[in-house]
């Protein structure tokens, strides 16, 4: 039996990564698979993978379940005790937490300490350990809790990128960094095939709105090409940067707290390209959401160089260059003409994400790593 659980997010937060994974378990276990979240969570979910043969556990997860920090432990582990004692978990069963901060790993130990084989899914949370090493919960860094939960040998993560290793090697030692499995990020999806992007289209969005962004639009008003970007705005979105005005000439769309599942694929299935202009210090052990869009949705990059593009970029997805300015002088004059190659690539790209997906997971999961 494998149970999967996810305590930190009670809504539509994650859903895709958390479907992707759901579908990646189902597709590799030998055993039965229950999935415990929140109702609404299981409900966005499902809107995205089958869960017909997976067993719902609806669980109900504290306000106060965003905080990382030590209040959180005794609401935690009470959830995951409940979680054990109905479907009397054995040292033969596996369980999977979805989403691993600090505080639910610390509360894990329980589980670990009677034998039962953990997985921790690794995703963002581990810039905490290159980008707030200091910052602690209790008396442990994140650095330190990881190596606290993983000295025994029935403790596994799976971290959701297969470049992390690199940034990870320096701060954890040996012991440590041999618990973690490089798996690619779930990018299984599509678009419907009823609606048709424009080649001509860039799509921005997230975290992607920022101080970059703000000089390439400066470089594309001189190249007249404004009319080209499509920009989705939360208005109350913290990973905005506002500090420029957008100007009248781009294509807007805003909505306050945020655009749901539909309205979001309904905007990137109008999306010819997606604009990455992240800085070179960005997603270092983490994988970009939006990446994974393109990936997932096979639409071509138009991207500043960092360590994550470049690492899929082997795959040539889409324009590249070192800075706003001469990403715009790029886009000027490549246009369009490599655009099906590029699209082709990406394709190629999902499929070998999806496969070696697979293999690694069912590796770790029946063959101990």
């Amino acid at each position: 039996m494998i149970i999967t659980i996810e305590l930190q997010f009670s809504k539509w937060e994650h859903e895709d990564c958390n479907a992707g994974i759901l579908e990646l378990i189902k597709s590799v276990a030998s055993e039965k698979v229950i999935f415990a979240a929140t109702k609404q969570h299981v409900k966005y979910v499902e809107s995205i993978v089958n869960l017909e043969d997976v067993e719902k556990c609806y669980i109900e997860i504290p306000k106060t379940a965003y905080a990382n920090n030590l209040e959180m432990l005794e609401d935690y582990e009470k959830i995951i005790e409940d979680i054990l004692e109905r479907y009397k978990v054995s040292s033969d069963d596996k369980i999977v937490f979805l989403s691993s901060p600090k505080n639910v790993m610390l509360a894990a130990r329980k589980v670990i300490d009677v034998g039962i084989a953990v997985y921790f899914v690794q995703h963002a949370n581990l810039d905490w350990i290159l980008e707030r090493e200091n910052e602690r919960i209790g008396d442990y860094s994140y650095a330190e809790i990881i190596k606290l939960c993983c000295g025994s040998g029935n403790v596994y993560n799976l971290a959701m990128n297969p470049f992390v290793k690199i940034g990870l090697t320096d701060i954890l030692d040996d012991k440590t960094l041999k618990t973690f499995h490089f798996l690619h990020h779930p990018v299984k999806g599509s678009i419907p095939k009823s609606i048709n992007a424009n080649k001509t289209t860039i799509g921005v969005y997230g975290q992607c709105v920022n101080a970059n962004f703000g000089r390439i639009l400066k470089q594309s008003k001189e190249e007249n090409l404004l009319k080209r970007f499509m920009v989705l705005r939360s208005c109350d979105s913290n990973h905005m940067d506002y500090s420029f005005k957008l100007p009248k000439e781009l294509r807007i769309y805003q909505k306050p707290g945020g655009f749901d599942k539909s309205e979001l694929l309904n905007a990137i299935s109008r999306m010819g390209w997606i604009l990455l202009p992240y800085s070179k210090d960005m997603y270092k052990v983490s994988m970009s959401g939006i990446l994974a869009d393109a990936i997932r949705y096979s639409i071509p990059i138009i991207a500043l160089n960092s360590p994550i593009v470049d690492y899929y970029n082997e795959y040539i997805i889409g324009i590249v260059a070192e800075t706003p300015e001469a990403l715009v002088e790029s886009l000027v004059s490549e246009g369009n003409k490599n655009y099906t190659k590029y699209k082709e690539n990406m394709q190629k790209l999902k499929s070998d994400m999806i496969d070696a997906g697979e293999m690694q997971l069912r590796k770790v999961l029946y063959e101990n790593g």
